[in-house]
């Protein structure tokens, strides 16, 4: 595994915690459906990577299953460069099957979009960091 810097003390977990509860009150139904169907069972749930790229919104994806008392094991830091071999698990989350199927939108959608961002940006880093070594200069205007 290559060698990660950890950020995540630069969240506060309070205002993770704040924004993990503002998500719930916008997303969860007041009768879960899915949940009252699957029941309490406890499971564990596997994640996959599709595509190669950074991975990034492991704090927010582990608050998201801490508010619903689940836990969360990961096979990969924060800010590691995946490149996926076919059904490549990343992390498991262990809880009661309802919580899991309760946070798992909310999670996914995060753990996505931070990652989507941080692959994107680690791309136009090594590149302006290639140019640079190169001695040659670029502008870069993104619409």
């Amino acid at each position: 595994m290559e060698n990660v810097q950890n950020l995540s003390a630069a969240l506060p977990s309070h205002h993770v915690e704040a924004l993990v509860k503002s998500w719930f009150a916008e997303d969860s139904p007041d009768f879960d459906i899915g949940g009252f169907i699957v029941g309490d069972k406890q499971e564990t749930a596997h994640l996959f990577i599709k595509s190669p790229g950074m991975l990034a919104g492991v704090p927010f994806f582990n608050a998201v299953f801490k508010e619903l008392d689940c836990s969360v094991k990961w096979l990969y830091k924060e800010g590691s460069h995946i490149t996926p071999k076919p059904k490549e698990k990343i992390a498991f989350v262990q809880g009661p099957s309802c919580n899991i199927l309760l946070g798992e939108r909310i999670a996914l959608n995060c753990l996505a979009r931070a990652s989507g961002i941080a692959t994107l940006t680690n791309k136009y880093s090594n590149l302006v960091e290639t140019v640079g070594k190169n001695e040659k200069m670029i502008m870069l205007c993104i619409k």
